[in-house]
């Protein structure tokens, strides 16, 4: 009925409109408001505190050895058809940036504060690779390269003499006079040095190079120390890659695929002796010592004299000459 509907809108807007309702305040409304407008503002506080302030400083990890702190010895040989080439690994020294010294016949210092950049040389990155490429050696395990054997260089000196001369005439009214050419010569000398290129690598190919007729393939031995009585067969390509050990020594050869073992470099002893007065691996740095300034003092054989000359002055040798002439008289 469109009556009743009409007295129940009118009884729905009599009671939602009330006085008393109109009276009630929505605090809770307000308080949730204010409590997202709180919880943003320091949220944004916090934001700007941790955009001003630094991170902290993560805590340094220890590096792997070796460090600058370290000093090792290792020996390296290269071994063709059973044969030590000594002039196998280039000489190399600090000097050269590297932290690699070479003391001659395959013994190796590794120390990387010498050099220029010691942090490509610590850890991980003192590996066999790094080393190789210094001393110009290839190293798969299909083929052995090292350096050409340098040729020596050749002198030539040429010289050249130059003569001029020249002649004075003298003429009078009654005669006429020529006199004598004289004649004078310079000589110049020129040095030419001719400089031979670089020689060819030395390439041994597996399988192609041949050691007495049967071909040859490339073997890699290491012991990890002098005293080691076997050592391990490591493949050419995961060698290059691995880390080096103090006092560890490696023998690189090219040689039949029958050979069961390879010797040690000649420089184990030398590896042994380093070991023994260095255990830890510890960089020793020298101390440069300032000489004290002595004066040398005369020694004289007992029993002997020193005699001293003094010049006399030019009135007391006068006076000795008229003395004597007095008494002649």
């Amino acid at each position: 009925m469109p009556g009743d509907f009409s007295r129940k809108v009118a009884r729905a807007a009599a009671v939602g409109g009330g006085r008393s309702y109109r009276s009630q305040t929505p605090r809770g409304w307000y308080a949730l408001l204010l409590a997202i407008c709180l919880v943003g503002i320091t949220l944004v506080a916090y934001s700007r505190y941790e955009r001003t302030q630094a991170p902290p400083v993560a805590a340094a990890k220890p590096k792997v050895p070796p460090t600058a702190n370290s000093e090792w010895e290792v020996g390296v040989a290269v071994d063709v058809c059973h044969t030590v080439v000594d002039n196998a690994l280039t000489e190399t020294t600090a000097g050269f940036g590297t932290a690699y010294d070479s003391l001659g016949h395959g013994l190796v210092n590794i120390a990387p504060s010498r050099a220029t950049v010691p942090a490509d040389f610590e850890g991980n990155k003192a590996n066999v690779a790094s080393y190789l490429a210094v001393v110009d050696v290839g190293l798969s395990s299909k083929k052995l390269q090292l350096a050409g054997v340098p040729k020596t260089t050749k002198k030539s000196s040429s010289s050249t003499k130059t003569s001029s001369s020249t002649t004075t005439t003298s003429s009078t009214t009654t005669s006429t006079t020529t006199a004598a050419s004289s004649t004078s010569s310079t000589s110049s000398s020129t040095t030419t040095t001719t400089t031979a290129p670089p020689p060819p690598p030395r390439v041994y190919t597996a399988g192609v190079t041949r050691c007495s007729g049967t071909p040859g393939v490339v073997k890699v031995e290491t012991w990890s120390s002098p005293s080691a009585a076997h050592g391990v067969f490591v493949s050419p390509d995961k060698v290059t890659a691995s880390k080096w050990h103090n006092g560890e020594l490696i023998t690189i050869a090219f040689v039949p695929s029958s050979t069961t073992s390879l010797p040690k470099p000649p420089v184990a002893n030398k590896v042994a002796q380093f070991l023994a007065s260095n255990p830890l691996g510890t960089l020793n740095t020298p101390t440069s010592s300032v000489p004290t300034s002595s004066v040398p003092t005369s020694s004289q054989p007992a029993g002997s004299t020193t005699s001293s000359t003094t010049p006399t002055s030019s009135s007391t040798t006068t006076t000795t000459a008229k003395s004597k002439k007095s008494k002649k008289s």
